[in-house]
């Protein structure tokens, strides 16, 4: 919405969202996986296509049609919250 009212095109705001998403998700990979930077890159670079199918199949649909959904993060996220032994600290 705030792209939206910022005039920001709505094919531009939903790459960043896509890009953003799967950033977070690399960035945890990072940590708990330890991938290196390097591989990391690859994998961002080779999700591209995805994110930008996603977004061809997803910006001209209505905005009250688009959610966020990605379930198990949050759950995972939860969990995380209350574990014992924390992987990340914020």
């Amino acid at each position: 919405m705030l792209a939206a009212r910022l005039d920001v095109p709505r094919q531009t705001a939903c790459l960043a969202q896509g890009y953003g998403f799967v950033v977070g998700l690399l960035g945890a990979a990072q940590r708990l996986l330890r991938l290196g930077h390097t591989d990391t890159q690859r994998l961002l670079h080779a999700l591209k296509p995805v994110v930008a199918d996603l977004v061809d199949d997803y910006e001209t649909r209505p905005l009250d049609e688009v959610r966020s959904f990605a379930p198990m993060v949050d759950v995972l996220s939860m969990h995380h919250e209350r574990a014992e032994r924390r992987l990340f600290v914020s």
